[in-house]
């Protein structure tokens, strides 16, 4: 019978993959594959074959049966029929839906992996035949899982019964999106028409390729349905599922490719489901916890190697953008699986030391590039390498796969080739920037053992390679999703154990120390080889912190600790088989096998990597979280003020306070403020942010003798610690009280924090750089920093855009003033020359110099997760 094509194969190659962020070049990568595989020549006529592959091909077509039907097929009609099938498991055969569509199906099909001719009957030597047979039995009260032909990807899994199929061998299934390459040849086995086991091997060709389908000349008819499709380097890249004829397919796909690479034509068309794709829409089901949740769990352990596409993790943790858990179609559905990659963090660590004598070798430096494109890892932690290796490493990954990355150091001020830390990341999911350590902290990762402590059996620093402070800012998300990554190494040189509890020590001091600096509505990650001796007691400074510690380590490679704040950015993570956990009586990690195992981790000398998948929370869910504490936290100083809430004056703490300590004594209270700011927002708002607030409290809030004044008289007679505008109603609504009006500061923050959010968010005019004032916010360069963000809404609040405030009567454009704040310049800078009002006095100067202080402040304290 004859099915549909899930593709209409109009589209260039692998167009579903447009704007995916962990292939930049899906042909590029292509290439780097064919070339990783020793198959690099160019692809043209050719009539050769590696003599190896006809081996293969022999040994494969043993796995491959004729499977004989009758009863109800998929579209309801009474009959019967035949398909293809093949061994990709010990006992677990694979086909199409529309060959085995249901169990009762399936229960009354037979299956013969014997149908053929034999060598001694090609060769004359025995009567023409048909040779033994023996027919097999199903088994799909064991296992069946299927999913359909339409509206699904057209696959069936089922048993075969009493484990009768081990002699036949099977076809390792392999999860390569990037196996097989357009125009070159393909193989298939098969029954066509239900006859003898037939190969396709003359005129066949790959015509296009997409992240879950490919399209291919081959000689095919009815019967041919469930064949492997095998390519020339002899790996199972697609399930056959769908053929047309030529006058098909000059009716229905016109635009396809009408000719094979030589000038030759074609008679058949056909359509594969990629193995990968399989793979992908099995574990979609997984992430939903259905009924068949075993034996789903069970064909997945039969899967091979990693998909580039997806990393080590698949696509586990992914949830589907549609309402339900179904999208229009399979194909659909495997295609946002692959592309929703803004809903995790896939971080790696690999200890490099061994690289630094080696990384002039472009041998070895192409199998560490290799490794890092097989995984596709938002970002990889890499220490003991010199950032002249790094930027090599980083080179060959673009050079070979096409591969944007980028890179960052712990240090700038080392030499090229001195050993350190380096962080080579994907910079269209990631952006990443240092942030300083207080002093007094810095000094003691500086430590050395013997010149600073005067140990006799240690020498050097305690921490080999700098631990610096890294803030991942993850991109594409609806909210501001940030994460302090800490690499902390201690290496196993001479007297290790010895470092290692030194080390230990160190860190339960500075993780005190940090205390006051650190709020724990951030999330941190520490990776490195030091989480052991973080296992005990230690862990309870994190708590009182409140912080939730998970570890996960493995003591040959290392491990990692995640500190989960109050808002958690993480939903689950994922981490490699054999690595132990402490603290996960919740059960937010998973151990995945075969993450991180494979024939191109194994290729390369030295220590081996392991890494993690952080699955981020549902933005959605995160402003619920984030509201909860807010309410719980407000109910605790209710409480513990007898009552007073963060509408009370009494809650909030200012005399004698500057700024900085104003704002650290009183972030709950901001929070709050911040939470009521924002709740019940329109379609599409954008967040009222902490950056936002603290910016502003630097820049107009009351400020005498060096402390806040919460009574302060404002230079447009407006009174309070904030400078309420004298069109308040305009912006929040009726019954405001008036600009001049004295507020307790609880009433006067609260609605200043009011009005800041309806400036980022309210439609006032048109302009060249859309609607002001909503728009500018959401201008690409601005909308993912939050540093710009905020002093784009500062001078909004000191009216860069009102024409009043300009001597020639007229702003600047707003396009020209977004370009000011998207290349970082100072508001001095970007009004030179506009004849605003302050332009010739040391207001602007004042201005931006309040700004880089509250900056300065946030990034000393920690960017606290927006609140919902």
């Amino acid at each position: 019978m004859q099915v549909d094509f899930l593709s209409d194969w109009t589209e260039q190659p692998f167009a579903k993959l447009a704007g995916n962020t962990s292939v930049h070049q899906p042909e590029q990568m292509m290439r780097g594959w064919n070339a990783v595989d020793g198959l690099e020549a160019s692809v043209g006529a050719r009539s050769l074959i590696d003599a190896g592959l006809l081996e293969l091909l022999a040994t494969y077509r043993r796995a491959v049966c004729r499977i004989l039907c009758q009863g109800t097929d998929h579209r309801g009609v009474s009959g019967s029929w035949s398909g293809t099938g093949f061994l990709v498991g010990p006992n677990l055969l694979l086909t199409n839906h529309h060959v085995l569509n249901s169990i009762a199906t399936a229960a009354e099909a037979s299956v013969d992996f014997e149908y053929e001719r034999s060598r001694d009957q090609l060769s004359g030597a025995a009567a023409a035949g048909y040779g033994p047979r023996r027919e097999l039995r199903l088994d799909p009260e064991r296992l069946f899982v299927t999913s359909p032909a339409v509206g699904g990807l057209d696959y069936t899994f089922v048993r075969i019964a009493a484990d009768l199929a081990a002699p036949y061998g099977h076809i390792p299934m392999s999860r390569g999106s990037f196996t097989g390459r357009r125009h070159e040849p393909v193989f298939l086995l098969h029954h066509p028409n239900g006859d003898l086991k037939q190969a396709s091997v003359d005129d066949t060709e790959i015509l296009n390729i997409d992240a879950d389908l490919l399209l291919y000349a081959a000689d095919t008819n009815a019967g041919s349905s469930g064949a492997p499709v095998i390519t020339r380097n002899g790996k199972l890249c697609a399930l056959h599922h769908a053929y047309r004829t030529r006058e098909q397919m000059d009716i229905w796909h016109a635009d396809r490719v009408a000719e094979l690479i030589d000038g030759g034509s074609y008679d058949v068309a056909n359509e594969g489901i990629k193995i990968s794709a399989i793979a992908i829409d099995l574990e979609t089901q997984l992430n939903s916890r259905g009924p068949n949740h075993a034996a789903i769990s069970e064909v997945l352990s039969n899967f091979i190697d990693t998909d580039t596409l997806t990393g080590p993790f698949g696509v586990l943790g992914r949830q589907p953008r549609t309402e339900s858990n179904r999208a229009d179609s399979g194909t659909t559905r495997v295609a946002e699986a692959i592309n929703a990659t803004e809903q995790d963090l896939d971080i790696a660590v690999w200890n490099m030391e061994w690289l630094n004598a080696q990384h002039n070798d472009d041998a070895v430096r192409k199998r560490i590039a290799t490794v890092f494109a097989d995984l596709t890892h938002d970002a990889w932690v890499l220490n003991g390498i010199s950032p002249e290796a790094a930027m090599a490493l980083r080179n060959t990954l673009r050079d070979s796969f096409g591969q944007e990355y980028e890179c960052i150091h712990a240090e700038d001020e080392i030499h090229p080739a001195q050993p350190s830390i380096s962080i080579i990341y994907n910079s269209r999911s990631l952006s990443i920037t240092r942030a300083p350590w207080p002093a007094e902290v810095e000094a003691l990762w500086r430590l050395r053992a013997g010149r600073d402590i005067g140990l006799e059996s240690l020498h050097g620093p305690v921490f080999p390679s700098f631990p610096a402070r890294f803030e991942l800012n993850i991109l594409r998300r609806q909210v501001p999703t940030r994460l302090f990554l800490l690499p902390l190494f201690v290496g196993e040189r001479i007297n290790a154990m010895l470092r290692r509890a030194v080390a230990a020590r160190l860190l339960e001091v500075i993780v005190e120390m940090m205390g006051p600096h650190v709020e724990a509505d951030q999330d941190w990650l520490i990776v490195g080889d030091t989480n052991t001796p973080l296992r005990d007691a230690r862990l309870d400074a994190l708590r009182r912190h409140d912080f939730a510690p998970l570890i996960a380590f493995d003591r040959a490679r290392g491990g990692m600790t995640y500190l989960a704040g109050r808002n958690r950015i993480m939903s689950h993570i994922f981490i490699p088989r054999g690595m132990e956990t402490i603290g996960n009586d919740s059960g937010h990690v998973t151990t995945v096998a075969r993450a991180f195992e494979g024939e191109f981790i194994d290729s390369v000398t030295g220590a081996t990597p392991f890494g993690l998948r952080i699955s981020l929370q549902d933005p959605a869910i995160a402003k619920d979280l984030a509201r909860i504490e807010r309410y719980l936290s407000s109910r605790h100083q209710d409480a513990r003020t007898g009552g007073r809430s963060f509408e009370s004056a009494d809650s909030w703490i200012w005399e004698g306070l500057g700024k900085a300590e104003f704002i650290r004594r009183n972030l709950r209270a901001l929070h709050h403020a911040i939470d009521m700011a924002n709740d019940h927002p329109g379609p599409d708002d954008l967040a009222l942010s902490l950056h936002d607030f603290v910016v502003l409290i630097y820049c107009e809030a009351g400020f005498r003798n060096g402390a806040m004044d919460p009574q302060a008289h404002h230079s447009l007679g407006e009174r309070g610690l904030l400078p309420l505008p004298d069109n308040l109603s305009f912006w929040i609504g009726a019954n405001m009280p008036r600009h001049d009006t004295l507020l307790p500061i609880a009433r006067n923050i609260t609605l200043y924090a009011q009005y800041l959010a309806k400036v980022k968010n309210r439609n006032v005019r048109q302009s060249s750089a859309g609607m002001l004032y909503r728009d500018l916010f959401r201008a690409p360069q601005i909308a993912m920093d939050p540093n710009r963000s905020a002093a784009l809404l500062a001078g909004i609040i000191h009216g860069y855009f009102v024409d009043r405030n300009f001597a020639n009567g007229r702003a600047p454009d707003p396009l020209w003033i977004l370009a000011g704040y998207a290349d970082d310049m100072p508001v001095q800078d970007i009004l030179r020359g506009s004849g605003y009002v302050h332009e010739n006095s040391a207001i602007l100067q004042n201005r931006q110099a309040n700004i880089n202080l509250a900056l300065q402040l946030m990034q000393a304290i920690g960017p606290v997760a927006q609140s919902g």
